[in-house]
């Protein structure tokens, strides 16, 4: 807008020049016509040169006097249209900027919309992404909720066969909820092993029939049995025999 105002008035400016230019050329010769006109006027009679000089010299003043009146109501008359004009362009000038003020408050209003919503779109687009996030947590709670419950079943069901366990060795192996007792292992008194066959089974028997005969105990293992050197059997202690036998 500043560089179309500078144009116009240089533009202006020098349409100007030219025309007060075009104007003194023609004053002057318009004087030089006249100074011959009168030069070359045959109806004066001039006796005396200085008479000759005297006239010239005022018809000349009266010319230029004649010209410039002329020449400054031209003047004025193409200045006050000129500036007439210069007033119009700038009122139109005037408008404008008027006109391009409001456009630029607008562009300004939908700029700082236009950021507006670009920061909303931006705080949507967290917060669709920690939403996706709490979705993922949310699963992953539920999932870990699960596999907490799954233990603590598991962990109750120990709790109970622990609570069994206890009861059934405090009763002496006896269930208390009707459950089968537990199959005896075999065990050989004379071998003195387990799970092979029982004493009653045992293949020695048959090759010494003058052996003493076996027991049938079916205790428990651990426990410690009593045993007579005397008799070499098992029953009783060698301290509590009744055999009658010395070595």
């Amino acid at each position: 807008m500043k560089k179309l105002r500078e144009v116009r008035r240089g533009k202006t400016v020098k349409a100007f020049k030219n025309k007060h230019k075009n104007f003194k050329i023609n004053s002057k010769r318009h004087r030089q016509k006249q100074c011959m006109q009168i030069k070359n006027s045959k109806k004066l009679e001039i006796k005396s040169p200085f008479t000759v000089y005297s006239l010239y010299t005022f018809f000349c003043r009266e010319i230029v006097s004649n010209v410039e009146s002329e020449g400054d109501t031209n003047f004025q008359k193409s200045t006050g249209a000129l500036i007439s004009d210069k007033d119009r362009e700038l009122e139109t000038l005037r408008n404008e900027i008027t006109v391009l003020r409001g456009e630029n408050a607008m562009a300004k209003t939908l700029q700082s919309a236009v950021e507006t919503l670009e920061r909303d779109k931006a705080q949507l687009q967290s917060l669709n992404v920690c939403t996706r996030d709490m979705c993922d947590f949310l699963h992953q709670i539920n999932f870990l909720n699960s596999v907490i419950v799954d233990l603590q079943r598991k962990n109750e069901e120990l709790k109970i066969k622990l609570k069994k366990l206890a009861l059934s060795e405090f009763n002496g192996n006896d269930g208390t909820d009707g459950e089968k007792k537990a199959t005896p292992r075999l065990f050989c008194d004379i071998c003195d092993c387990f799970d092979l066959h029982d004493t009653e089974d045992c293949p020695t028997q048959a090759q010494s029939p003058d052996s003493v005969p076996h027991t049938t105990y079916h205790g428990n293992p651990a426990v410690e049995r009593p045993y007579c050197d005397i008799c070499e059997a098992f029953g009783h202690a060698t301290e509590s025999c009744n055999d009658d036998q010395t070595f």
